[in-house]
């Protein structure tokens, strides 16, 4: 049975998909909903799913209660939630600023040995939950006196996603399968049955992946609404940016001038606009003029070189 080999070849990077397709919690990524679900089956068995929202209830909350969670960390010193963190290096100050995205909260500290030992976080950022604690006494601050970070140490991590990626393992792993098996491998990662699909069915359902492994593709697809389009995108990768209409901006797409950063263009492997006529350039020339130099060429200009 492919599900047993899959089993015993790749370990504990297996999930059922299966598991997690029976609960519904749309507050957080599908791909962390597939790691927790697969941990908490073999732990709780048939009582995974209430287990799992309780588990998601007691530390999980929306970014709209921001203040009451700090408010708490004062009181209490220390409290833990679920979040996703991601990490920059202040290579002026020598540190590291640590960021939860969810709670709309930057600049906090991170325990270096954290760092150390999930590289993602300062690559892609990864979910996991997130002890934190108030640290007023430790801040550092500038020479006047003003604090240079949040308040806020993250002292422990435990991650929902892989803390590292190892690409030679999934070379290694893919001699083990036939080609028919590995088509099938890959399908059931995108969530999908492949049991409903032929060969050639399998194939153009793989070619929504070539955005994200090909440099400088251009995919366009028509299809009726809910037939995945969008859903591989948004539910399978960190590496990705949907639009789903709305107004964009060159600074949001290619170069922030102001901030001097890169836009969403230059950090993603895929930008996806869903529904496309309901999007708005709001410098549709400059836009387009970029848009179609990138597509042919792979590069753009914007601001200084």
């Amino acid at each position: 049975m492919l599900s047993s080999k899959i089993k015993a070849v790749f370990g504990d990077l297996a999930v059922d998909k299966r598991i997690a397709s029976k609960s519904e919690f749309t507050m957080l990524p599908r791909y962390v909903i597939e790691n927790l679900a697969s941990r908490f089956v073999e732990k709780f068995g048939d009582d995974y799913a209430a287990k799992l929202q309780e588990f998601i209830s007691k530390y999980y909350y929306e970014a709209r209660e921001r203040e009451k969670i700090l408010s708490d960390l004062m009181k209490f010193d220390k409290i833990t939630i679920i979040d996703e963190v991601r990490v920059e290096t202040d290579i002026y100050k020598e540190t590291y600023r640590a960021h939860l995205e969810n709670l709309t909260l930057r600049d906090c500290m991170i325990d270096l040995e954290i760092i150390e030992e999930h590289e993602n976080l300062l690559i892609t950022g990864m979910w996991g939950l997130v002890t934190l604690k108030y640290a007023i006494d430790i801040v550092p601050k500038d020479r006047d006196g003003n604090p240079l970070m949040t308040p806020v140490l993250i002292a422990d991590f435990q991650p929902f996603q892989c803390s590292f990626t190892d690409v030679g393992l999934f070379r290694e792993a893919r001699d083990e399968f036939t080609f028919d098996e590995w088509l099938d491998v890959l399908i059931s990662t995108l969530g999908l049955n492949p049991k409903v699909y032929d060969r050639r069915q399998k194939l153009v359902l793989l070619t929504r992946l070539i955005p994200l492994v090909e440099r400088n593709s251009n995919l366009i697809e028509f299809g009726p609404r809910a037939t995945g389009k969008t859903y591989l995108y948004r539910n399978s990768t960190y590496y990705t940016r949907i639009f789903a209409g709305g107004n964009i901006s060159p600074a949001v797409l290619f170069y922030n001038i102001a901030r001097r950063t890169l836009g969403e263009i230059g950090v993603k492997d895929a930008v996806i606009f869903d529904e496309i006529s309901k999007i708005k350039f709001s410098n549709p020339h400059e836009m387009v003029g970029k848009l179609k130099d990138y597509m042919e060429s792979g590069q753009y200009e914007r601001g200084p070189k």
